[in-house]
């Protein structure tokens, strides 16, 4: 939220180094203008790398807005105060201040207007790469089925804050079997349990795996860090705010990958590596890439080799 280029810079080194390709820069709710100016800083940056990015980092994606356009009944640690209705000048705004790199859109869809939903939906189609999720959201199943015939194709963070009735599904009810809309799950082992991402993987087959990494991810624990007006630190595997609620993810992508085969292991000896491997990798790399319209143009494994140490598994092309 506050980075600078040389900031951005250091930290796209370093998730290059711990076995990332790209990601997407995500926002937090904020006040309309610190929110233009990160959403600016981050436009520039993205815009002043080579258009096939640069070998040492990880490649931004693009931006993703998540935020804050929500419903404050489902905003998690977004500020309450800077949680707002959409209102169209502002996200064209923030589409000119991006300098055309916002990616992913968030929004709690029940707060739409139906003349808003519809200006949106067609907003989205002209710009083509630009991915409508559905979040922090206390969506019905048909408030959510709605979005999804209007041009929604995607779920962030499934289950965090979401409402889930046997009578009265919700959005995840409205999502899951749905073809061609992506569900996000934070694969972090805390904000969704191991029981409920299994039931989800068996449910939904178009599944993003993601990080939901704060600043205070990879620190040591007890560290603050400033993430927008928040100070979050890592705690029981999570980022969290000073009363302990949770405020993000605190691994980093192929550390809760690691993390989830080695449970499943764990919790099951009949398992193989491969076997968990074949079903949830492309959680993590494939699906994201198809979820934000992209296409992975390298070389493909042809073989997987689990290694306990050092690194989860090792390609051999």
């Amino acid at each position: 939220m506050v980075a600078t280029a040389s900031d951005l810079e250091r930290m796209a080194m370093g998730l290059y180094h711990a076995g990332l390709d790209g990601f997407c820069a995500t926002t937090l709710s904020e006040e309309r203008r610190p929110l233009l100016d990160s959403v600016s800083r981050l436009g520039d940056w993205i815009a002043s790398l080579p258009p096939r990015g640069r070998e040492d980092l990880a490649r931004p994606l693009g931006i993703h807005l998540e935020g804050p356009f929500l419903s404050r009944d489902a905003r998690g640690a977004h500020p309450s105060g800077a949680v707002r209705p959409l209102e169209k000048k502002e996200l064209l705004e923030l589409w000119d201040a991006s300098r055309g790199t916002l990616k992913i859109l968030t929004v709690a869809p029940e707060e739409l207007s139906p003349s808003t939903l519809k200006w949106l939906a067609n907003w989205s189609r002209e710009r083509k790469h630009v991915v409508l999720s559905a979040g922090h959201s206390r969506a019905t199943s048909a408030q959510g089925t709605h979005a999804f015939n209007s041009g929604f194709t995607a779920v962030t963070h499934a289950w965090n804050a979401m409402a889930f009735h046997q009578r009265e599904p919700g959005l995840l009810g409205a999502a899951l079997g749905r073809p061609g809309v992506h569900v996000e799950l934070i694969g972090d082992g805390v904000h969704v349990a191991p029981e409920v991402v299994r039931w989800t993987c068996r449910l939904h087959r178009e599944i993003c795996w993601v990080s939901d990494c704060t600043p205070a991810a990879g620190t040591k624990k007890g560290t603050d860090s400033a993430f927008g007006p928040l100070r979050v630190r890592l705690q029981d595997g999570a980022s969290r705010l000073p009363d302990g609620s949770l405020a993000g993810g605190g691994k980093l992508l192929p550390e809760s990958l690691r993390a989830w085969v080695e449970g499943e292991l764990q919790s099951d000896p009949a398992l193989s590596a491969r076997s968990v491997l074949s079903q949830h990798l492309r959680y993590g790399t494939e699906e994201p890439l198809r979820a934000l319209g992209l296409r992975w143009k390298g070389p493909r494994p042809k073989r997987l080799i689990w290694r306990r140490d050092p690194s989860v598994l090792s390609f051999e092309t």
